[in-house]
């Protein structure tokens, strides 16, 4: 089940990261367009052009919309970068504890924090319509990894190694050697009493 968890945490992750990514492009084309906007603003108070109180009104709401649609895809890229890194650290964290014999609640815990986080600053920056996009851009897959975090039993390292056709090495007792392999057609070599050593060629 930790493969699993590792695989559907990387791929709510780089789902999440691209999310950010898009996001990120959205903001910086209306910031520029925002910062056109000002330019346009002042060249035209340079210019001594006179506007009526329509052209002015429309002007600043046009600015006002630019900026607030920035600040919005801003807080988005944010989330969803945020749920993508606590996503991945949280798939991680969980795989290793897992495999090491312990429960991984911490690693549930991180990737359910950051779908919770990034729908706090979704809905800060977009509004309620915000729970649904986390969802869509790998918070679905970040969900189900969570919940097989809480509910996985931690495996253990002996049965694990048993199904690998692995088993612990035994430890000798001290004083003691492992015994070697005979090749055919060699006797075993006589050890001397304790308190004799062998003659010297």
């Amino acid at each position: 089940m930790r493969i699993a968890i590792l695989i559907l945490a990387i791929l709510g992750s780089l789902i999440a990261f691209g999310g950010a990514a898009c996001a990120t492009a959205c903001a910086s084309c209306f910031a520029a367009a925002d910062e056109g906007m000002s330019d346009l603003q002042k060249q035209i108070e340079k210019q001594n052009t006179k506007l009526n109180q329509k052209q002015k009104a429309e002007m600043a709401n046009a600015t006002n919309d630019l900026s607030e649609a920035t600040t919005s895809f801003a807080l988005t890229a944010v989330s969803y970068g945020l749920m993508g890194i606590m996503g991945l650290v949280g798939g991680i964290l969980g795989f290793i504890k897992l495999g090491k014999g312990e429960p991984a609640t911490i690693g549930g815990g991180l990737m359910a924090g950051g779908i919770v986080l990034g729908m706090i600053l979704g809905m800060v920056g977009t509004g309620a319509g915000a729970i649904i996009s986390t969802i869509l851009f790998g918070g679905e897959f970040l969900s189900i990894a969570a919940i097989l975090a809480f509910v996985a039993k931690p495996e253990d390292p002996g049965a694990a190694a048993a199904q690998t056709g692995q088993y612990p090495q035994q430890q000798m007792p001290p004083g003691q050697y492992p015994q070697q392999q005979q090749q055919p057609g060699q006797y075993p070599q006589q050890q001397p009493p304790p308190g004799q050593y062998p003659p010297q060629a």
